[in-house]
This record gives C-alpha cells, sequence and structure tokens, in this order.
C-alpha cells in the first residue's frame, strides 16, 4: 500500500488552495499523508513526474493542463474521456499505467447539482469546454456559447454538436440570459451587462469580488460561487489519490471529506449527499 504523497503543480501556485482542501479530507478521514505545491512550468512537468516517484498523484493547474494532455497522448497513458473532449487535463495518477483527467467537469457537476435543459456558457477557454461537457453529463440539450474570440467560440459550439447538443455562438454584446443555467468562465473584472431582474442560476468560475457572480446576485440570481467548483473538482481528485494507496472510499466517507473541503474554504457544504465524480 503506498502511501498518501500527492501535490498541486502550477506557476504562479503560491495562491492555490489546493493544500487546505485535501489535507482538511485527510484530517477528516484519519488518513496519513501530506499534500503539498510546486512551483512548475511546461517545460518542468515531465521531469517532475519522472523524478519523483512517491507521488500518487498530481493536481495541475494553469498553464499546466493542456501540458499534461499531450504528455498523456506521447506516453499511451490512459485517457480519461473528460481529456479526450476537452483537451487539457488536470490530475495526474500515478496507476500502473498512469491515468489522466479533467476533474474540473465533475466539479462543474458537483457545483450545480441540478438538471439543465438549456444553458449559456460565457467565455470560450479550457475552462468552458469542461462546463459545455459537464452541461451535457446534467441534461443539457442546448447552449448558447458567448465570447469575444469567434474562432473559440465556433470551436466550442462545433464540440457541442459533437456531443448531440443543438449550439449557437455570438459575440459578449449579444448574451441571452434566458437559460435554466449561465457558467461564466470570463475572468475577474471583465464588465459585463446583467439584467436588473434574473432568474437562472449562474455558476462563477472566477473566485474574487467584482466579478459576474456578484452582479447576477444583486439581480436575484441564484450564484454558485466558482470555490463550489474547486472543491467538487478536488474531491474528485481526492478519490483518484487514495485510490491508488489500495483504498476504497465509501460514499460516507466520500461525504466527510466533501464537508471538510467545503469548510476549509469556509463555503456551507450543500445538502444532500455528495455527488460522485463522473468518471
Amino acid at each position: 500500500m503506498d502511501k498518501f504523497n500527492a501535490c498541486v503543480a502550477g506557476s504562479p501556485i503560491a495562491h492555490s488552495k489546493s493544500p487546505d482542501l485535501h489535507t482538511a479530507a485527510l484530517t477528516a478521514l484519519g488518513i496519513p499523508g501530506e499534500y503539498g505545491s510546486v512551483e512548475l512550468t511546461e517545460d518542468q512537468l515531465a521531469t517532475h513526474i519522472d523524478t519523483h516517484p512517491e507521488l500518487v498523484g498530481m493536481s495541475c493547474t494553469m498553464p499546466l493542463k493542456t501540458t499534461l494532455a499531450q504528455l498523456a497522448y506521447e506516453r499511451n497513458w490512459n485517457i480519461d474521456p473528460t481529456v479526450t473532449a476537452t483537451r487539457v487535463a488536470n490530475t495526474f495518477v500515478r496507476t500502473p499505467t498512469p491515468s489522466v483527467y479533467n476533474t474540473d467537469v465533475a466539479g462543474i457537476v458537483g457545483a450545480l447539482r441540478t438538471s439543465v435543459t438549456s444553458a449559456a456558457i460565457v467565455g470560450s477557454g479550457a475552462t468552458a469546454a469542461s462546463a459545455l461537457v459537464a452541461l451535457k453529463e446534467l441534461g443539457c440539450a442546448t447552449v448558447d456559447i458567448y465570447a469575444r474570440n469567434q474562432r473559440t467560440r465556433a470551436d466550442l459550439a462545433q464540440l457541442a454538436q459533437s456531443l448531440d447538443m443543438d449550439a449557437t455562438h455570438a459575440g459578449l454584446e449579444k448574451i441571452n440570459w434566458d437559460h435554466d443555467v449561465i457558467v461564466s468562465t470570463l475572468p475577474t473584472g471583465v464588465d459585463l451587462d446583467v439584467p436588473a431582474r434574473l432568474s437562472a442560476t449562474v455558476l462563477d468560475v472566477a473566485y474574487a469580488h467584482g466579478s459576474v457572480g456578484e452582479k447576477a446576485k444583486q439581480a436575484g440570481a441564484e450564484v454558485v460561487p466558482g470555490l463550489a467548483m474547486l472543491v467538487e473538482q478536488a474531491v474528485a481528485q481526492f478519490i483518484h489519490f487514495v485510490g491508488v494507496t489500495g483504498r476504497s472510499l465509501s460514499a460516507s466517507e466520500v461525504q466527510r471529506a466533501t464537508v471538510a473541503m467545503y469548510e476549509a474554504v469556509n463555503l456551507t457544504p450543500p445538502k444532500g449527499d455528495s455527488w460522485s465524480p463522473s468518471h
């Protein structure tokens, strides 16, 4: 049985909340181990994985998500469908043949915790692709994509169509806010004209103040904070990492780990059972 020894990697990394989340889960379940952080750039990722065999897994944040996916293809690792669809990976797991996942998908599913018929995605980067796959898992059949970059939003619409979703795309000035769910993947500071009244559920992946979520909340929308997505994707990672040590978590243990992670970032845990990772 391997010891739980994992970390988060990226650059910059000092701001990462992942060590707090995983350490809280380890403590809640009484699992010995450690979870640290390491500053890595794209050209350092492969060497770090190769020279640290003691790691059961690694969480990868920017700018490593695309690099990790490319490395997995180059080395014929096990590639989860979430990585195939989104072309990014945020989780390395040291299984006999290493495995990579994009747990941002499970993070969005777990943060929203609702069935969806129609949705809008604002932004067209890597997180937007994760949001699209998550919305598909939640039952979404129709999605509108809004972003400044015409090429990337068209690519995202094409991905939606490949998932058998009806999709349109347009610029930020043409946002239709009349949807069940709106997922904003825009960075903090992008100014949008949010209607005075808004009935949608809004997931704003930005963590800082002054974001789309604040305006949506003022308009009466139910706003899901980006930190909830961070917690839920970390729960999915934690399950994978613990699995490498030879331990399988029960549903009640997953629930306890989830609650501990929410409390570690001062969020109220959602009611009901935890949502298991999609893959």
